[in-house]
């Protein structure tokens, strides 16, 4: 009797090693994939601000999904941080004040809207990058946003209000920055030509523009719709 007890300890304590075992090598292989996806977008981050055609070539033939939503992560944390490293002076709400869902909104919902309009758009139009391009070389085109943005909103702190310019030409720099690599990645990942390029994007922001409005009604509507369900409840519970 004591030797089948004994016996049957030993089998839960050997299936527990085993299921930590496994749990261990489970989290050594996540960790792994995360510092290979932060340094893939670490490399091609500074390869894209020296030579971004060939670097959005390289993206389309060897980028990764994960690298890319790193990069994304990376410009919501910076979003995040300048909320508080911006001066007093320059910024037009104190941190307990700002809505950070907004903040994260402001950048998710074009990024989202402008990959999903690219991807339409580029599809009717017989560009050769897939949704996974788009994704990617999108996600890469917040670089400059990413690594110069910090740098920026901390200068306020050494600037007076009568500087103010300083640091809006060097946020129109960043932005315009990000504006031309976007250009730039419609060329490469869908092989367009120049001219090509810049029609497609303009269509892709009418296209967004499109996506906001068709959202709004859809919100309108269903807002009306909960509201009308509301109220026909109400009446039928009071009668």
């Amino acid at each position: 009797m004591a030797g089948t007890e004994q016996a049957a300890a030993a089998g839960r304590m050997a299936r527990a090693t085993w299921r930590a075992g496994q749990r261990a090598r489970w989290f050594a292989a996540c960790l792994g994939r995360l510092g290979a996806a932060v340094m893939e977008s670490a490399r091609f981050g500074v390869w894209l601000l020296a030579a971004p055609q060939e670097t959005f070539y390289h993206l389309k033939m060897r980028g990764s999904v994960g690298a890319a939503l790193v990069v994304l992560m990376l410009a919501l944390a910076v979003r995040t941080a300048t909320i508080f490293t911006t001066a007093f002076h320059f910024s037009t709400a104190e941190p307990w004040e700002v809505n950070f869902a907004g903040e994260v909104v402001r950048i998710v919902v074009p990024f989202l809207s402008w990959v999903i309009a690219s991807y339409g758009v580029t599809a009717i139009l017989y560009g050769e990058g897939t949704f996974r391009h788009i994704w990617i070389a999108s996600a890469y085109c917040l670089t400059p946003y990413v690594l110069f943005t910090l740098a920026v909103s901390l200068s306020t702190n050494l600037l007076t209000l009568g500087e103010r310019a300083l640091v809006d030409t060097a946020m129109a720099v960043i932005y315009g920055w990000v504006a031309v690599l976007f250009l730039i990645s419609v060329k490469v990942i869908h092989n367009y030509e120049w001219r090509q390029a810049i029609g497609i994007s303009a269509l892709t922001l009418v296209a967004m523009l499109a996506l906001w409005a068709a959202g709004a009604m859809v919100y309108g509507l269903t807002d009306q719709l909960v509201h009308f369900a509301k109220e026909v409840t109400r009446e039928v519970l009071i009668r």
